[in-house]
């Protein structure tokens, strides 16, 4: 019986130096995996801040845009209003221009009957 006892004991024991080694290779594994983690969850937050980063510039650059357009549009009222009383008082120019033709025009058809 004690050589089967003996046999017994060197069975756990070889199972257990078995199970010792594989415990060992998983926690080399699960020490690898965590690492790992950690690298991509590094990564995972330097690639949020670079995408804040990009959101913020382009609400920067959103908002500047808006701003320049606001400014064209008000540069084209000026200029269209500008234009309009350019032409207005170019209107009233060519209309006062005319008036005086159509007297002269007129003074001399009545010098031309005074004189006929």
């Amino acid at each position: 019986m004690t050589d089967r006892i003996q046999h017994i004991i060197e069975e756990i024991r070889s199972k257990k130096n078995e199970l010792s080694n594989l415990l060992k290779i998983e926690q080399e594994k699960s020490a690898k995996i965590a690492e790992m983690n950690a690298q991509l969850q590094a990564q995972l937050e330097e690639k949020m801040n670079a995408e804040q980063r990009l959101t913020d510039s382009t609400l920067r650059l959103s908002t500047d845009l808006e701003n320049a357009n606001q400014e064209i549009h008000a540069l084209n009222q000026r200029l269209k209003s500008s234009f309009s009383e350019n032409n207005s008082l170019s209107s009233v120019r060519e209309n006062v221009q005319i008036d005086e033709l159509v007297r002269e025009i007129e003074y001399c058809i009545g010098q031309l009957k005074n004189n006929a």
